[in-house]
């Protein structure tokens, strides 16, 4: 990724994780120290949800 901080920050209970979409779906990742981590690549209306 050229630009991580490309994507949008998500906060409340998701504080620290980045969103950018693709498609229809949403790509959710971490920026730890220089390094991508990536957390989900799912459908936009599953990846937000928090329920167990």
């Amino acid at each position: 990724m050229d630009n991580p901080r490309k994507g949008k920050p998500l906060r409340y209970e998701l504080k620290g994780i980045w969103s950018i979409r693709v498609g229809k779906y949403r790509l959710t990742y971490e920026i730890i120290d220089n390094v991508v981590r990536l957390r989900s690549f799912k459908l936009r209306k599953k990846v937000y949800d928090t329920k167990k």
